[in-house]
């Protein structure tokens, strides 16, 4: 019976084992590396401890000690296909101006963007509020996803936390009332990151989306500068087949400008690639990124699902085996 028990448990132990949270990996311990005879009977150099940071530290301050974390990068994660991926996002909207042009060449392409909107621009008064609160209507009707940006588009690291924590609480509620449907998406301004942020999404279980190509253009207006940018940037991702999320603003016009002949570019670039016999550059929608999203989360939900019940099943087992 002592031995039946023996492996019962063992058994048991090792499902616990498997069914850890994803990612988890085994860590082995080292052995100690041999001391030097001149070594000997010294005292092991003391760590200095890592000071820590204060919650209003935004990423662009990085401090020299390096303890400081940025967004994941890539920020959608690698290529699921094996070959290169674009992601684009566009933040700062809706704007009267220039989002309509913005939905247009992508309606041409058959593409599925994520629209970042800032709240104030579809509730405060005055005659454009129809415009953008039409806009919005459109981007979901056309299929494109719309994340949150929050409402004023502070440095939210910088803020008390009520004040942060309204800015994304505010923008739901103002977004969600014209979409009726879940906000999956966040994008902070300016890419702020701090324990602080990081906090107050996972408390309300929501997910950052940061970028990797950002052409600047709300900085260079220039679109011919800006084209440039995004095609030196765009041919990278398609020599290295990796994945890559691009932020742009529907907020300018340089970006009405420049983004239909990046558009082109690419076609010309994925005639190419297809000429020469490697596969084109893949443009993903918004929706797959939910996909991946929801289908990881979901992962991570069964195997801490399936590490409680078979810890619990280490524990029945102790108590009714002899």
């Amino acid at each position: 019976m002592r031995s039946m028990r023996r492996r019962l448990l063992v058994t048991a132990a090792v499902l616990a084992m498997t069914a850890g949270p994803a990612g988890a990996e085994r860590r082995v311990a080292r052995k100690p590396t041999p001391t030097n005879a001149g070594d000997r009977g010294r005292k092991p150099a003391e760590r200095r401890p890592v000071p820590k940071l204060p919650e209003t530290t935004a990423w662009q301050r990085k401090p020299k000690d390096g303890s400081y974390t940025r967004w994941p990068v890539p920020a959608a994660g690698h290529s699921r296909s094996g070959d290169p991926e674009l992601i684009f996002t566009f933040d700062n909207g809706p704007s009267e101006k220039y989002t309509s042009k913005i939905l247009d060449e992508l309606k041409k392409r058959h593409i599925h963007a994520i629209f970042f909107l800032v709240g104030w621009r579809v509730t405060k008064k005055g005659p454009h509020r129809a415009t953008r609160r039409a806009l919005v209507e459109r981007m979901i009707r056309e299929g494109h996803i719309v994340g949150n940006h929050t409402m004023t588009h502070p440095h939210l690291c910088h803020l008390p936390v009520k004040q942060a924590a309204a800015e994304i609480d505010d923008s739901h509620d103002a977004l969600h009332e014209l979409v009726h449907m879940p906000l999956v998406y966040f994008r902070t301004p300016y890419g702020d990151h701090c324990h602080k942020l990081v906090k107050l999404l996972d408390e309300r279980g929501i997910d950052h989306l940061h970028w990797d190509i950002d052409p600047q253009e709300w900085k260079d207006h220039d679109a011919v500068r800006v084209t440039a940018t995004l095609r030196r940037k765009m041919r990278s991702v398609a020599r290295n087949d990796r994945r890559a999320v691009v932020i742009m603003h529907d907020s300018h016009k340089v970006t009405a400008m420049a983004f239909p002949q990046a558009m082109k570019w690419l076609d010309r670039e994925n005639a190419r690639r297809v000429a020469a016999g490697k596969p084109p550059v893949r443009i993903l929608d918004g929706s797959d990124l939910a996909s991946e999203l929801m289908d990881a989360k979901l992962s991570g939900w069964v195997r801490q699902t399936g590490e409680s019940a078979a810890g619990a099943l280490v524990g029945a087992l102790a108590g009714v085996v002899p």
